[in-house]
């Protein structure tokens, strides 16, 4: 006979298979030595990652021991360190995002009065000095051939 609850054997028995799977999901990062030889494997933006679910996880697992030892958690400050591990995640999450869109973009019309200015600038330059070549792939050869015979 149990003494127990129904909800309370549904709740145990639900945080114990979380528990196991919680186990099986981190059994490869027990397979190191240390947590820097992990993240020396991985790439900076997988170590980011990692560092902040370990970081949430590890709190979180904590906040749930202190929860069933009947510990008043309302005021405590891991909430509080919950809280800002939960703003880390999400900046590194912006900053994964962020990475992978454009940060650059061109204003056209800008871009192209600029280039216009530009070249309407060096027009005016070349217009007194040099004559501009005519239209056409040969007509060098033919300006040539009017000066070497005059």
């Amino acid at each position: 006979m149990s003494y127990l609850p129904a909800e309370l054997k549904e709740n145990l028995k639900s945080l114990s298979l979380s528990l196991d799977t919680l186990g099986t999901n981190l059994n490869p990062v027990f397979e190191f030595d240390s947590l820097s030889d992990l993240n020396s494997q991985l790439s900076i933006e997988d170590s980011l990652k990692l560092n902040a679910a370990l970081a949430y996880t590890l709190h979180s697992l904590y906040y749930v021991m202190l929860k069933t030892q009947g510990k008043d958690v309302s005021e405590h400050p891991l909430k509080q360190e919950i809280e800002r591990i939960k703003e880390y995640v999400g900046k590194v999450q912006e900053a994964l995002t962020e990475k992978q869109q454009p940060t650059v973009r061109i204003d056209k019309p800008l871009a192209s009065k600029l280039i216009l200015g530009h070249i309407e600038e060096k027009a005016r330059v070349l217009k007194g000095s040099t004559p501009l070549p005519q239209v056409g792939h040969l007509t060098w050869k033919n300006q040539l051939d009017k000066l070497l015979k005059k």
